[in-house]
C-alpha cells in the first residue's frame, strides 16, 4: 500500500509494516522529509507514555514494535504472564496456589559462627563433646561439597573418612541449577508446607514436582517463574519473583543428587530422620560423621543433633571411654540411666565410697564423695548465677518496649515472676518434672539433656525457646492473631 505524498511532487512513500495505519496521523510538516508521524492527538489511550530522550524504555513492546519490528525475546510474553502463573498454578499434588521458593532464609542466619562455609548457611558442630555431629541449613550444590571437603569425605584423598546426611524436612526439595528449592503456600511464603513425614512419600512427591516443573517450563521458552526474599536489614526482606531456566539436566530430586555425588566418588550416605537412630547405633563415632540439616538449620537440625549428641555419648562411654560431657555427678550413668563400670570418674573406682580419712600430719581429708558434694554445689551456684543473667537479658530483648521498663525493674518489683521465669528458664514445667518421676536418675538424665542442649545452641537453644515464645504470647493482646502462633511455637519447642 502506498500514500500521495501531501506536497505534490508525485513521489510515494510505502510506510513501515511495523506501524498499523491510523485514520487520525498527520505530516510532521516542519521536517521537510514528507514523512508522515503519528500527531500527540491521534495517540492511542494504550500507548506507553512519552518518555524521556535520555530515559526511553527500549523494553517497553510498543517502542520495540515501531523501531524494531517483530519482536525476537519473551519478555512480552513472561510480563504478561506473571501475575497470573501463581494463582493458576496446580501441581499435581496441592490443591492450591504456590511459591516455587528459593531455598535461602535470610533472617534465620547465625552471624557470629567460627566458621562460614559458602553455600551452607548456619554450618556448626556442637562446642563440646567431639562426637562428630554437625548441623546446617539445606546447603546449595557448592555447599554440600564444601561441608564434605571439610569433613575429609572429598574423593580422591587418601583415606577419606565417611559421612552419614539426615534430611530433617517433612517437604519435597529440589534442586535448579544446584540450589534447593521448595514449595510454598502463596498467602504464606514464609510458612514451612509440611506434606509428608515419611521418607518414601516425600522422594515421589519430589519426583512429581520435578516432572510438573519440567511441563510447566515448556509453556514459558523453557523458563519456570520462582521466587526469591532479597536481603533486607530490618530482617524479612521482599520476595522477588524470578525467571529461572531450567531443564531436563539442571532439574534434581534430593535422590537423584544424592546418587550423582556417590557416582562422583563422595564417600557419603543420605538418610531421614526417621530412620536415624539404627544409623546411629550401627556408625563408629570415631570413623563416621553425622549431619543434619533442615531449612534454616534451626529447630529441627538443632533437635536432631541434641538426640544424636546423647545417643553417641552412651556408644563412647560403653566403649571405656570417659564422658564427652564431663559432667559431674552422673558421668557414671548412660542416657538410659544404666550405671557404667571403668569410666574415669571417682564413683567407678569403687562401688563403695571412701570415707574421711586421716592423714600422717593429723589433719583429716575428705572423701571422694564429700569432694563430689563440694562440686556439685559449686555447680548448681554457678547455675543458678548464669540462669539469672540470661533470663534478665532474655526478657530485655523480649519486651516490645524497653523504654517504659527495664528488665531489671520488672523482676525486682516482681519476686513472684522472678521465680516463676526462672524455673521456666531452667525447663523445670510440670510436665518435665513428671516425666523425670517416671525415670531412673531421672535428675541425671535432666542435667545431660541440659548439658548437650547448651552445647548446640549456636542458632538457636530449644529450651530458652520455650520461654521465649511463652512471653511473646503473654505480650499479645487477645485480638492479635499472632499470639496463637506463638503460642504454638513454644508447645513445639516443648515437645522437643
Amino acid at each position: 500500500m502506498s500514500l500521495q505524498n501531501p506536497i505534490n511532487d508525485g513521489s510515494t512513500l510505502a510506510r513501515p509494516i511495523s506501524v498499523p495505519p491510523s485514520s487520525g496521523e498527520s505530516m510532521n510538516r516542519d521536517s521537510g522529509l514528507g514523512i508522515r508521524l503519528p500527531s500527540v492527538s491521534s495517540r492511542p489511550a494504550s500507548a506507553a507514555p512519552q518518555q524521556s530522550k535520555h530515559h526511553r524504555n527500549f523494553s517497553s513492546p510498543s517502542y520495540r514494535a515501531i523501531n524494531t519490528g517483530a519482536s525476537l525475546d519473551l519478555m512480552g510474553h513472561l510480563q504478561r504472564s506473571g501475575p497470573a502463573i501463581v494463582k493458576t498454578r496446580r501441581v499435581s499434588f496441592v490443591m492450591w496456589s504456590v511459591y516455587l521458593n528459593g531455598d535461602e532464609s535470610l533472617a534465620g542466619r547465625a552471624l557470629d559462627l567460627d566458621l562460614n562455609v559458602h553455600g551452607a548457611p548456619n554450618f556448626r558442630a556442637p562446642r563440646q563433646g567431639d562426637l562428630n555431629v554437625f548441623g546446617v541449613a539445606q546447603p546449595r550444590t557448592q555447599g554440600l561439597r564444601a561441608i564434605l571437603s571439610v569433613l575429609r569425605c572429598r574423593p580422591g584423598i587418601q583415606d577419606p573418612s565417611h559421612v552419614v546426611w539426615f534430611s530433617t524436612r517433612e517437604e519435597p526439595i529440589v534442586y535448579i541449577s544446584g540450589r534447593p528449592f521448595v514449595l510454598r503456600d502463596a498467602s504464606q511464603p514464609r510458612r514451612t508446607l509440611s506434606i509428608s513425614d515419611r521418607a518414601e512419600n516425600l522422594e515421589a512427591i519430589e519426583m512429581r514436582l520435578k516432572n510438573d516443573i519440567l511441563q510447566e517450563a515448556t509453556r514459558y521458552g523453557g523458563l519456570v517463574l520462582t521466587h526469591n526474599e532479597v536481603a533486607s536489614d530490618s530482617g524479612e526482606g521482599a520476595i522477588l519473583p524470578t525467571w529461572t531456566a531450567v531443564d531436563t539436566n539442571n532439574v534434581k530430586t534430593s535422590r537423584e543428587l544424592w546418587t550423582y555425588m556417590k557416582n562422583e566418588g563422595w564417600n557419603v550416605d543420605d538418610n531421614y530422620l526417621d530412620a536415624y537412630l539404627n544409623v546411629i547405633k550401627t556408625t563408629d563415632p570415631h570413623k563416621t560423621s553425622l549431619v543434619f540439616s533442615c531449612g534454616m538449620g534451626a529447630m529441627r537440625t538443632t533437635y536432631a543433633m541434641v538426640a544424636a549428641c546423647i545417643v553417641r555419648r552412651k556408644r563412647v562411654m560403653e566403649q571405656g571411654w570417659t564422658d564427652p560431657f564431663g559432667l559431674v555427678g552422673s558421668s557414671t550413668f548412660n542416657a538410659a540411666g544404666n550405671a557404667l563400670k571403668g569410666t574415669n570418674t571417682p564413683l567407678s573406682r569403687s562401688d563403695t565410697p571412701p570415707i574421711m580419712g586421716v592423714s600422717k600430719s593429723g589433719v583429716s581429708t575428705p572423701s571422694n564423695s564429700q569432694i563430689q558434694m563440694s562440686m556439685e554445689q559449686a555447680s548448681a551456684q554457678q547455675d543458678l548465677s548464669r540462669s539469672l543473667l540470661r533470663l534478665t537479658y532474655l526478657l530485655q530483648q523480649t519486651l516490645q518496649e524497653p523504654a517504659s521498663h527495664s528488665a531489671i525493674e520488672l523482676l525486682m518489683t516482681n519476686p513472684t515472676l522472678l521465680e516463676n521465669l526462672r524455673k521456666a528458664f531452667m525447663g523445670n514445667y510440670g510436665i518435665i518434672l513428671s516425666l523425670l518421676g517416671c525415670l531412673d536418675h531421672g535428675v541425671q538424665a535432666k542435667k545431660l539433656v541440659d548439658k548437650v542442649i547448651d552445647s548446640n545452641d549456636h542458632v538457636l537453644n530449644i529450651r530458652e525457646d520455650i520461654l521465649v515464645e511463652r512471653m511473646k504470647y503473654s505480650l499479645t493482646s487477645m485480638e492479635e492473631e499472632k499470639g496463637e502462633a506463638f503460642l504454638n511455637r513454644a508447645g513445639k519447642s516443648l515437645e522437643k
